[in-house]
This record gives structure tokens, C-alpha cells and sequence, in this order.
């Protein structure tokens, strides 16, 4: 649409070009002086040819999306081919690789957190019950947390799951007060009253901040939000129906 005759004739250069190459001369053509300064067909070939007339850079889109490294290896199979050094990028095609290396570093920093987490916890409760309490709080919230991600049909990318030590390590805030109020001498309803409203609050304020950034446009920002949101919410609920009941338990045992 809007081509001009002299920009479809500047193009015949080209063409007898790849013609003289198909038969057999292979002398290195410089494109930049094969086409006027002002000719429509740079905007294709500014991305295809890189600045160096030897390298070319194509722009592939897949059919499906490449969400494994199986996937990954399938295309590059498909789109090689005998003689030159491809080298293949993309954003999706590299967190084909980062997402399961991701995942691992995951599980690796989860255990070491929790690990170092239950040595400081049980320094200062001093009671092994009471630490099973709050890692026992722990796993169910990244249970629940784990499931909501799977009913909701939420994937697991390089970014959201950093959500996963910021919540263990902000719920493991919210069992620690309650323990503190529960042990704290003195009467126990009103030690009861001075944490629930602080921790509620908290709570609430921390999951408005996280729940603010799931209305972003940028889908990595949002999908962190999100995870961080649910999890909170889920530190919240577990501390509410299992760690102060435990508590009260472990009190009055």
C-alpha cells in the first residue's frame, strides 16, 4: 500500500542480484549501496541485515508458544541448517532455559531460609513444639498458596517466584507475634487484643501494597503481585485458624 514504481524498480537490483547468486557468483553484494538513501524497502531490510553485510538477523514467530526447553530444542532443529554459525535469542526462547533453573533456585533458597529461619526460631523460643508450631504454619500456608496458584491456572515464571521467601518469610512474622502474646504473662485476652489488631492491620496494608501491583500492565510486575498477594493473604488465614489455636492448645496443655 503506497508504494511507489521507482521503489518496486529500485527493488530489480536486488532481485538479479540473488539471481546472479543463484547462479553460481557469490560476491559479497553491500545492500546499503544497493538501494536509494530514501527507498521504501529499508524498513524490511534494516531488519533483516545487520551493520555488517555478512551477518543477517531473522525475525521468527512460532506457531505455539515455546514454554519448555523441549520445545526450545524442537525449533532450533526445525529452523538449522547445514553451513553458517546460527546463534538463536528471544525472550521466549531464553526463559525456556531461566524457568526451570529458576524453579530449582527456588527450592534452594526456600530450604535454606527455612533452615536458618528454624535455628534463629529455636534460639529464641526455646521449645521444639513450639517451632514445629510455626513451621508446620509455614507449609500450610505455602500449600494453600501452591494450590490457588494451580485452580486459578497461574504459571510459575522468573519473576513471581521470588514471592515465595518474601511470604515465608513475612508469615513467619505474623506466628511469631502470636506466640509472643500467647506466652506473654499476664492476662490473656488483653495481651490477645494488643497483637490481633497490629498483626491484622499489618496484614491488610501489606496485602493492599502487594494487591496494588497485580493492576499493572507489565505482566511480570502483576503476576509477582499477584503471588505475593495471595500468600499474604493465606500468612493471614493460617495464622488466624491454625497458629493461635495451636498456641492456645500448647497454653493450656
Amino acid at each position: 500500500h503506497g508504494f511507489s514504481e521507482t521503489a518496486f524498480a529500485s527493488s530489480l537490483l536486488l532481485i538479479d542480484r540473488l539471481r546472479q547468486v543463484a547462479e553460481g557468483d557469490h560476491r559479497l553484494l553491500d545492500w546499503r549501496n544497493a538501494l536509494p538513501e530514501r527507498s521504501p524497502w529499508w524498513f524490511l531490510l534494516e531488519r533483516y541485515f545487520s551493520n555488517d553485510p555478512a551477518v543477517a538477523a531473522a525475525y521468527v514467530t512460532p506457531a505455539g508458544s515455546i514454554a519448555d526447553p523441549a520445545a526450545k530444542s524442537a525449533l532450533r532443529e526445525q529452523l538449522t541448517v547445514p553451513g553458517p554459525r546460527l546463534y538463536f535469542s528471544g525472550w521466549t526462547y531464553t526463559l525456556a532455559d531461566l524457568i526451570p533453573w529458576s524453579q530449582r533456585k527456588l527450592i534452594q533458597l526456600s530450604v535454606l531460609m527455612v533452615a536458618v529461619n528454624s535455628i534463629l526460631l529455636l534460639i529464641h523460643v526455646r521449645s521444639a513444639r513450639h517451632l514445629f508450631i510455626l513451621l508446620a504454619s509455614l507449609f500450610f500456608a505455602t500449600a494453600a498458596l501452591i494450590a490457588c496458584l494451580k485452580f486459578f491456572g497461574l504459571s510459575l515464571h522468573l519473576f513471581n517466584v521470588l514471592a515465595f521467601p518474601l511470604v515465608l518469610g513475612v508469615g513467619v512474622d505474623y506466628g511469631i507475634y502470636v506466640m509472643l502474646a500467647v506466652r506473654e504473662r499476664g492476662d490473656l485476652r488483653t495481651n490477645l487484643i494488643s497483637m490481633l489488631r497490629p498483626v491484622l492491620l499489618s496484614g491488610c496494608t501489606t496485602l493492599a501494597g502487594f494487591g496494588s501491583l497485580g493492576l499493572a500492565r507489565y505482566p511480570a510486575l502483576s503476576g509477582l503481585g499477584i503471588v505475593c498477594a495471595l500468600g499474604i493473604a493465606w500468612c493471614l488465614v493460617i495464622t488466624f485458624t491454625f497458629t493461635l489455636p495451636a498456641c492456645l492448645w500448647m497454653r493450656a496443655k
